[in-house]
């Protein structure tokens, strides 16, 4: 409960002791967070609550060897970037994710400045950008917290249409996908091929 009351200190609606204590004061304050978030005020600490308080539960992905993976260790966190193709049709749709996985025994807490958790860049096989995530997303400026506990896993399912910054198809061929988690400074890149 400690965290809880940690959680809930950070964003405003707890203001008593962090002793662990389940008391009605922590309940209120657990009762206005998730009414303020548009969810049941049950006054529990459910899924939903958690993923709101920023703290993720999930398991790691098991991606498919055959599929363009890449991965890499920072701030306690083991961070896997790949896609559900390695060849696209020019119809298609590149998903594109980023898990993020607690392998410390303490909760890791990642601090981004405004809402936005990753920065996706695609360029071509001369190196030249052809879409940035950020171009096609509004982020809000308050910062966020998210806190991961040991074992668990957060991902970020984003997806790439297969055209650039311009609106326009891009051609066939190779196309490298970077991922820069904004909190851990990583920078993860895959590549895939459109045909």
């Amino acid at each position: 409960m400690v965290l809880v009351q940690q959680l809930l200190r950070a964003r405003g609606y707890y203001n008593g002791p962090d002793d662990g204590i389940f008391n009605a004061r922590l309940q209120q304050s657990l009762r206005n967070f998730q009414q303020d978030n548009g969810i049941y005020p049950s006054g529990v600490v459910d899924g939903r609550t958690w993923n709101l308080l920023g703290v993720y539960c999930g398991q790691p992905p098991q991606p498919s060897p055959s599929l363009p993976v890449n991965s890499g260790i920072s701030n306690g966190l083991r961070q896997i970037l790949y896609t559900d193709r390695r060849v696209y049709r020019p119809n298609q749709s590149v998903q594109i994710m980023l898990s993020k996985t607690n392998i410390t025994n303490a909760p890791v807490n990642l601090r981004y400045s405004s809402s936005q958790l990753v920065e996706i860049v695609v360029r071509n096989i001369y190196n030249q950008e052809v879409w940035r995530y950020s171009r096609h997303h509004t982020f809000s400026s308050y910062g966020r917290l998210i806190t991961i506990m040991p074992d668990a896993t957060q991902r970020i399912n984003e997806l790439w249409n297969l055209t650039d910054d311009a609106g326009y198809q891009v051609y066939s061929g190779i196309y490298s996908i970077t991922a820069h988690n904004l909190a851990t400074g990583l920078e993860l890149t895959v590549q895939v091929e459109v045909n």
